[in-house]
């Protein structure tokens, strides 16, 4: 209690009133007329002695809640406690001791205090010296995504594990193949709940809205290859206790002849390799009409790709068998034809042997428009075999399987020449035959513009540079994945109209962007110095209104979701893109024109992208 100033008054003996600004005023002989009045009258009949008693200053304590949660106030003054319930604005004495508690609802979590006073402890106490805000804050209860991954493929993206995010958070997850391997799908509680965007692509998004798992699913490609391709088909007949013997043969290579001498029949038999297939072999037999051989039967197979003999995992007479293989291109031959064939496969025209990483064989059989083919379907190997026509005015190509990339070498077979083939293997495994190009002047006019995809810094690369296509390929393998030529260009000096495609490379982004527009190129250079850098020219190619009749646009898309360009010369995925995902992509119209790569592009072609460079 504070003392108030004394105030000597010394006046007459008349009855006189004096108005005091007073609180509390205290006199003797109870001549004030109103002690609890700041403003009263005092008879001053009398020397009198005044003291002003003081009142607490007062404070305001605002409350508030941000999220799901309720607070709870105690406050103590002189002894006396008291509760306030909930949120709101409540006047205090000064001095007054205040406890308050934050409690989250269901599902939710006290955060922090934030305000005059910033803690992480849900309960404060204090003593209350001036006006005070104070808000709780409440967070939603953590929610945990568990990836997991079965063989034949990992998880680059967020990777596999159990990660920690608020309610509703959104990510990115993406799965790659390894090598002979396809994606199968997402399975899990996620895909169960509908939190994936789409349970069958390898890069989608998933929301976790509470705790879930995902699962990534893969499978060996050859049955992905097997059920996306029309293909050569066998039905065969294998009773349960066949098994073909090698006698003192083996191992054995593809085309083998595998001798039996009364194995399963009273005849001699023969056995064709015909088919490699992960540790198995395909042998096809054939037997004169006493055998009670099987048409075709599984053999294991070792590590180098030789058969051993003993069968296993006999087919049955339902089964039907596809001739189509991975592999991957290591030494194509020339072969001959007619009658001067001395190493099948023999065809009346010129072929091409190809020779697989597991030893498999496919054809192809180039003749001129007009000639006889009717003894394409009875070629070695059960048909095993692609069919490439040579025309005059250009080739007609078709796909065919693969599971890496090589470069035939030039080779001259009467009147054409074979410049290169290049082949990938797409999203879900089923390699391509991208380019077969025939005659060497096909080439000379345009520059294939080949294309790159990296899972780990999640963006694609193209370039025309052979050295610079070649250099990745050896260099960083497991970094940068060679998806084969996109499309051609045409030749910088072939057309005073084309334009030069600036290539920018971003650290931050760690991806390359490109444009035609030099008004684009110079808006990055002068107000982004930072983020892109100019590495120069990466090809030429056809405006908008300069395009010849056989060129095909490429198109450009814009992502404000993932802040991220891509381009496209696919026209089946430009419009899946509009139709299906526009709430996810922008089209920003055509980008360029280029030449379409030498083979039907229809629902093949990578999306080709690059982050934002806005």
């Amino acid at each position: 209690m504070r003392k108030a100033k004394i105030l000597p008054h010394r006046v007459g003996l008349a009855m006189t009133s004096v108005l005091l600004c007073l609180l509390g005023t205290v006199a003797s002989a109870g001549e004030v007329a109103d002690p609890a009045s700041a403003s009263t009258a005092v008879a001053m009949n009398a020397d009198h002695t005044l003291h002003r008693q003081s009142a607490p200053d007062q404070h305001t304590l605002t409350i508030t809640c941000d999220g799901d949660g309720t607070v709870k106030a105690v406050v103590v003054f002189e002894g006396t406690s008291s509760p306030l319930m909930g949120e709101g604005v409540f006047v205090l004495d000064h001095g007054t001791q205040v406890t308050i508690t934050a409690t989250a609802e269901a599902g939710w979590q006290f955060a922090r205090w934030t305000g005059t006073i910033a803690s992480g402890e849900s309960t404060l106490e204090f003593i209350l010296t001036g006006d005070t805000t104070l808000v709780a804050h409440f967070a939603l209860d953590p929610r945990t995504l568990t990836v997991t991954s079965g063989p034949g493929g990992r998880i680059v993206q967020p990777g596999v594990g159990v990660f920690v995010c608020e309610q509703a958070t959104t990510m990115v997850i993406e799965a790659v193949c390894d090598r002979g391997y396809g994606f199968a799908g997402w399975t899990g509680t996620a895909v169960d709940k509908g939190f994936l965007a789409d349970p069958a692509r390898s890069r989608t998004q998933v929301t976790v809205h509470e705790d879930c798992t995902l699962h990534a699913n893969f499978e060996q490609a050859v049955r992905q290859f097997h059920e996306s391709w029309e293909t050569a088909e066998v039905t065969t007949h294998t009773p349960s206790d066949s098994t073909i013997f090698g006698a003192d043969e083996g191992p054995w290579a593809l085309g083998d002849d595998i001798s039996n001498s009364g194995a399963c029949g009273p005849t001699p038999n023969r056995a064709e390799v015909l088919a490699l297939d992960g540790g198995q072999a395909l042998l096809l037999t054939s037997s004169d009409s006493n055998s009670t051989c099987s048409d075709a039967v599984w053999v294991a197979m070792d590590e180098s790709g030789l058969v051993h003999e003993g069968a296993v995992l006999p087919l049955d007479a339902n089964t039907v068998i596809s001739f189509y293989e991975v592999g991957r291109l290591d030494a194509p031959a020339v072969h001959g034809s007619g009658a001067d064939c001395e190493r099948p496969p023999c065809f009346d025209s010129v072929s091409i042997l190809l020779t697989d990483n597991r030893g498999s064989v496919l054809v192809y059989v180039l003749q001129r428009p007009g000639e006889a083919v009717a003894n394409v379907p009875n070629a070695y190997l059960g048909g095993v075999y692609r069919e490439v026509f040579l025309d005059p005015s250009g080739v007609h190509y078709q796909r065919n399987v693969f599971d890496d990339f090589r470069t035939i070498p030039a080779f001259n077979t009467q009147n054409s020449a074979l410049s290169s083939v290049e082949f990938r293997v797409g999203e879900h495994g089923s390699a391509i035959l991208d380019e077969l190009a025939i005659g060497p002047a096909a080439m000379d006019a345009t520059i294939p513009v080949y294309a790159f995809r990296s899972s780990v810094l999640g963006s694609r690369f193209v370039t025309a540079e052979v050295e610079e296509k070649q250099m990745l390929i050896d260099t960083y393998p497991d970094l940068w994945q060679f998806e084969g030529i996109c499309y051609f260009t045409p030749a910088p000096d072939s057309d005073p109209n084309l334009a030069p495609v600036y290539r920018f490379w971003s650290p931050v982004h760690s991806s390359h962007f490109y444009t035609t527009s030099q008004s684009e190129r110079d808006m990055l250079l002068s107000e982004y110095p930072d983020v892109w850098t100019l590495e120069g020219t990466a090809f030429h190619v056809f405006g908008e209104g300069r395009q010849p009749a056989n060129a095909v646009p490429v198109y450009r898309f814009w992502s404000p979701t993932l802040n991220y360009h891509l381009f496209t010369a696919v026209e089946a995925q430009k419009e899946d893109l509009m139709r299906d995902h526009s709430s996810d992509w922008s089209f920003e119209g055509v980008a360029w024109y280029v030449y379409p790569p030498t083979w039907d592009s229809a629902g093949a072609l990578e999306l080709l992208g690059s982050s934002s460079a806005k």
